[in-house]
């Protein structure tokens, strides 16, 4: 996995081009979105119109035949989402990525914090093979929330897909304390006062609790019990199933928006999760273990993120 010493020497070297809108971090690098589209309510019906179901050749013309841009809401001058919402997109770029080099498109912690999960289209996984042009990306909202377009959601990561080197494995467990939205609240990385106000605490008891249907696709933050600490040679990565392997589709979705830890952090890890179907949380139910990914250049200083220290679910910052 890339380090941002091995993200400066690819640029540098010319194998790596991110285009102007980047932030380069300790093991990521943050880029800003370009454009959002939302699909058309109408395309063709299969059953009624001779022509079949609808085929673009290619994103672009999709975007173009079958979608509409996303508006900018006129009061705020910020894209609003609804929860459940689909948007497809492009970052900032165009982009090159050399052959070999595995760049992932994740969300930054403090956007899955108010509900977001941005990642790279299905036709962005060849990635390995080398790419040029505009990435584009899904963007998801489990929430209603608002993202204006000079903020940078999204996360690049340089992750080998077939052979990342775990070099070690900590066992984690849940939090008694959760915070709980409130589902209505339009939340923003730079509105606090009202993140603030659209959570509440909700504390399991130790005999837990069992989130029935009324509480199917609620969005909630919770907490590790265990305080982590990542060295400058590794990244934290934390999947996100939870629940038995047998399950087709795990009661809870868990921190799949924003999976990594960066080095040089020392904290509880916040949990971004929904419940997808009846399940019963109790305190210290195991967790999936957090892995230790090896860089491919450890870092000499690390600049920890603004979550450093944190203890228990945090909010937006």
């Amino acid at each position: 996995m890339y380090s941002r010493v091995d993200f400066q020497r690819a640029i540098e070297e010319g194998n790596l081009n991110l285009g102007p809108h980047k932030d380069i971090q300790s093991a990521s690098v943050n880029m800003t979105i370009a454009e959002l589209w939302n699909k058309r309510e109408r395309i063709l019906n299969p059953l009624t119109e001779p022509t079949g179901p609808y085929e673009p050749p290619d994103l672009e013309t999709y975007l173009r035949e079958a979608c509409v841009p996303k508006p900018l809401n006129p009061a705020t001058g910020a894209w609003h989402f609804e929860p459940d919402e689909f948007c497809i997109g492009f970052l900032h770029g165009p982009m090159r990525f050399a052959a070999g080099q595995y760049i992932r498109v994740r969300t930054r912690s403090s956007y899955a914090r108010i509900g977001l999960s941005i990642r790279e289209t299905e036709d962005a996984l060849t990635f390995g093979h080398g790419f040029t042009g505009k990435v584009p990306i899904v963007l998801t909202s489990d929430t209603h929330c608002a993202l204006y377009p000079d903020e940078s959601p999204a996360q690049l990561t340089n992750e080998p897909r077939n052979f990342p080197l775990i070099v070690a494995q900590q066992p984690l467990s849940l939090h008694e304390t959760l915070l709980l939205y409130d589902g209505k609240t339009v939340l923003s990385k730079r509105w606090p006062e009202t993140v603030k106000r659209a959570f509440r605490p909700f504390s399991l008891s130790p005999e837990g609790f069992v989130f029935t249907k009324e509480f199917l696709d609620l969005f909630f933050l919770g907490s590790t019990r265990e305080t982590v600490e990542i060295p400058p040679s590794c990244a934290g990565y934390l999947p996100e199933s939870l629940g038995r392997m047998d399950e087709p589709i795990p009661p809870i979705r868990l921190h799949s928006a924003a999976p990594w830890i960066m080095p040089g952090d020392r904290l509880t890890i916040t949990l971004e999760c929904r419940i997808k179907y009846e399940c019963l949380l109790s305190p210290g139910m195991p967790l999936p273990s957090l892995e230790y990914r090896a860089l491919d250049t450890p870092l000499a200083e690390t600049t920890t993120s603004r979550y450093h220290g944190q203890n228990g679910a945090t909010l937006s910052r």
